[in-house]
């Protein structure tokens, strides 16, 4: 019981609303996720039984899928940067004009 006391007590001094000691797991989770940490060694690590469970758990930070996102802009794909381009912007006008 003191555990429970000694945690309710810290978050209101923290002053944080509708915090649970369970949303600690969540974060656990997402920092393993965002350091790295396959889906598969996170499963074992927190005990769940499906791949499911760790997505619902383990978020990436939007930060990460910037990084994700800018591979194709780059050219760095996993094809060796044989990668499809699209013109936009000022080309694809200049391609319209003289179309």
């Amino acid at each position: 019981m003191y555990a429970i006391r000694a945690w309710l007590e810290a978050v209101k001094r923290s002053g944080l609303a509708d915090f649970r000691f369970h949303d600690l797991r969540h974060t656990w989770a997402s920092w393993h996720r965002q350091a790295g940490t396959s889906c598969d060694e996170l499963k074992d690590l927190g005990g769940w039984k499906s791949r499911v469970m760790v997505d619902r758990y383990a978020k990436f930070a939007t930060e990460n899928l910037a990084v994700a996102a800018s591979r194709i802009e780059a050219g760095q794909g996993e094809n060796g940067g044989n990668v499809l381009r699209f013109p936009y912007g000022e080309e694809r006008k200049e391609k319209q004009l003289s179309g």
